[in-house]
């Protein structure tokens, strides 16, 4: 037969206490060590370990006095009786119905306690508190604090609530303010614009330069003005739509002009003067750019998919990251341009000029340079895969095509890259 042993576990004053004893009851079975005395030995060593682990002193019952802690040998030192009179005599006056002995007492104990505990002394006062006191003390002050956090969370979400309406209605109404804003200076473009150009002939000669400069005063402020690119897009198309360059160069100059996210895709733009204008992430696919003068614009990020700048002067303009997919650029000037990580798929670049341009990291795949002058032109990383090329191009030298990929055999083999 198996006889089980389990021990005592007192029931104290702290829930927590009693519920990690009651986690801790062990149970020893009859065992032939335990026969011969082992058992013994056991009960010994659990029971040392109870009284010291489990259960010990709370911090809560430690006498206010000292010492702390309550089992510690310290010895407490004597306070002379010159301190301690006084406070006597003071609780005396005070206490009149207690002896003489324990006011004595009382005066010692509140010299010996410690100073950064008063609050537990006023608490406790001499009565021992129990761990179901402390409960009841902590339940009626959680109850104050939960509903006093539940208040303020709930101001602070409502808070952040009505400051989150108020900024949304406030960004509706300046947007509602900035459109019909935009909308009166489009209206007074187009209301300023039209006795120039029905009544003061302005698309039918480039000699009358006072109309020309009145009206390219106008179109720049008014470009200026204007944030939207679908507004720059109207008011473009309602100088193109007005027929002021059916005859090519007729377009009163647009130099600096701010056109950045416009679309002017299939616009016919044939000796347009746009240096220095800002074209930054306009749409110009298909757009009809023969001989334009382009120097130092912001094309950055442009489209210019299948678009024609045959003979265009794009000297030192940025067409960093701009779509040049199956462009036109036979004869045109991009001298000192900046073409990193542009696209130029199947460009047609047939005596071209890009001298020292930068074409680090461009996709040239199946590009035509035929006759292209690429002296000094940065070449590293750039995509060469399928590029065609012929006796006439002149190419940069060997350490510009540090990082190039896919460049063709016979181009290595021609210009000695290893």
């Amino acid at each position: 037969m198996k006889e089980l042993f389990a021990l005592k576990i007192r029931v104290t004053f702290s829930p927590a206490i009693w519920l990690l004893r009651a986690c801790c009851l062990v149970v020893i079975r009859n065992s032939k060590k335990a026969r011969r005395g082992g058992f013994c030995c056991y009960q010994i060593h659990i029971e040392a370990f109870l009284e010291t682990i489990l259960n010990p002193t709370p911090p809560w019952r430690w006498p206010l006095w000292g010492p702390w802690p309550p089992n510690s040998q310290v010895t407490l030192p004597p306070i002379p009786d010159e301190q301690i009179r006084p406070i006597a005599e003071r609780l005396g006056k005070q206490r009149p119905w207690l002896s003489a002995e324990e006011n004595w007492l009382a005066a010692e104990r509140a010299l010996r306690q410690k100073p950064w505990r008063p609050w537990l002394i006023r608490f406790s006062g001499e009565k021992e508190r129990s761990g179901w006191d402390w409960a009841d003390l902590l339940l009626k002050v959680s109850v104050p604090v939960l509903i006093l956090g539940l208040s303020t969370a709930f101001s602070i979400i409502s808070s952040n609530r009505q400051q989150l309406a108020e900024k949304t209605a406030r960004d509706r109404q300046e947007l509602i303010e900035r459109e019909q804003r935009e909308n009166d200076v489009l209206a007074g473009f187009i209301s300023g614009m039209q006795p120039l150009i029905l009544d003061r002939r302005l698309g039918e000669s480039t000699k009358n330069l006072e109309v020309r400069g009145l009206a390219r005063a106008l179109t720049l402020t008014t470009l200026s003005q204007l944030k939207t690119p679908q507004r720059k897009t109207l008011a473009a198309r309602f100088l193109l739509d007005s027929g002021l360059n059916t005859k090519p160069g007729n377009l009163f100059s647009l130099r600096e002009a701010e056109l950045n996210g416009a679309d002017l895709s299939f616009a016919d733009l044939r000796l347009a003067n746009l240096s220095k204008a800002n074209l930054n992430g306009a749409a110009l696919g298909s757009a009809d750019l023969r001989g334009t003068l382009l120097v130092m614009a912001n094309l950055n990020k442009a489209i210019l998919i299948f678009s024609d700048l045959r003979m265009a002067n794009l000297w030192n303009a940025n067409l960093s990251g701009a779509s040049l997919i199956h462009a036109k650029l036979s004869e045109a000037n991009l001298a000192e341009a900046q073409l990193n990580k542009a696209e130029l798929n199947g460009a047609d670049l047939r005596a071209t000029s890009l001298k020292f341009a930068n074409l680090s990291g461009a996709n040239l795949r199946e590009a035509n340079l035929a006759g292209a002058n690429l002296e000094g032109a940065n070449l590293r990383s750039a995509e060469m895969n399928g590029v065609s090329w012929d006796s006439e191009t002149k190419w940069p030298v060997p350490l510009l095509f540090n990082g190039a990929k896919n460049i063709p055999p016979e181009l290595k083999k021609q210009l000695g890259l290893p």
